[in-house]
């Protein structure tokens, strides 16, 4: 995983099969929202290890996406003293 030089992030967007122990080993907690191709209870099992806030199906829309994304911004401020 490619992270940008910023050590802090709003939210980490990302496929199941992609490697978080980077951001994890750097002390972010940011939440994660992952994508996936299919419906299965690996790639399910595979979201929760990694942290996931949010699992999506692919295809979704750009619509979707970014009020997912909202969502997710304003409940993780919510909850961060």
């Amino acid at each position: 995983m490619r992270l940008s030089g910023a050590k802090n992030h709003d939210v980490v967007v990302g496929d199941v099969g992609s490697d978080y122990s980077a951001l994890r080993s750097l002390g972010n907690r940011c939440p994660v929202v992952l994508l996936s191709h299919g419906l299965a209870f690996a790639s399910a099992l595979a979201a929760v290890r990694c942290g996931a806030y949010r699992y999506l199906l692919k295809p979704v829309s750009d619509e979707r996406l970014l009020e997912v994304l909202v969502e997710t911004i304003q409940e993780s401020s919510a909850r961060t003293p």
